[in-house]
C-alpha cells in the first residue's frame, strides 16, 4: 500500500495537473490504470464444468432456484 500511495503521489496527475477538463480526465485513467495494472493486475481464473448427472433435472434445478430465491426474502 505504501509504494501504492507513494507512485500515486509521484504521478503526473499530482505533480503536473493539466489545466483543460479533458486532458485532466485523460491524465486522471491513464494514471490510474498504470497503478492498477502494477498493483493490482486482474487475475485469470479457472473453471471447472462439472459433469453432467444422469439425475439431476429440470424440476430439480427449478426446485433449487425457487428455494433459493425464498431465502434470499426471508421466506
Amino acid at each position: 500500500m505504501d509504494d501504492l500511495s507513494d507512485e500515486r503521489l509521484k504521478s503526473q496527475l499530482i505533480t503536473d495537473p493539466s489545466e483543460t477538463l479533458d486532458t485532466l480526465v485523460d491524465l486522471y485513467n491513464d494514471s490510474l490504470k498504470c497503478l492498477l495494472d502494477k498493483h493490482a493486475p486482474m487475475k485469470t481464473k479457472t473453471f471447472v464444468q462439472r459433469a453432467i448427472l444422469p439425475w439431476y433435472n429440470q424440476a430439480i434445478q427449478a426446485a433449487k432456484r425457487d428455494r433459493r430465491r425464498m431465502d434470499d426474502y426471508g421466506i
